[in-house]
């Protein structure tokens, strides 16, 4: 699985380092981030709720609180059009 989801970043020659751990989702990319010094969290984004838009808990947390910049993709977005 994870040599799918990083193809694009190496066809793309981004230089990325893949880390596995467990607990709450935001807690791990914040922590993460700071840990490795990354450059920037990419997280996918859902839109939750009647209105569009409305972002979800992780989302929020990691543009709130990321000790680098965050990019958030929308839901119909793949690595490959964005790169």
């Amino acid at each position: 699985m994870q040599q799918q989801w990083c193809d694009p970043l190496v066809d793309a020659d981004i230089t990325y380092e893949a880390v596995v751990e467990e607990g709450g989702p935001a807690e791990v990319l914040l922590r993460t981030a700071k840990d490795t010094a990354a450059d920037v969290i990419v997280v996918g984004r859902r839109d939750h709720g009647p209105l569009s838009g409305t972002l979800g808990g992780v989302s929020q947390r990691v543009l709130a609180y990321a000790p680098c910049a965050a990019l958030l993709v929308p839901p119909t977005t793949t690595c490959r059009e964005w790169l």
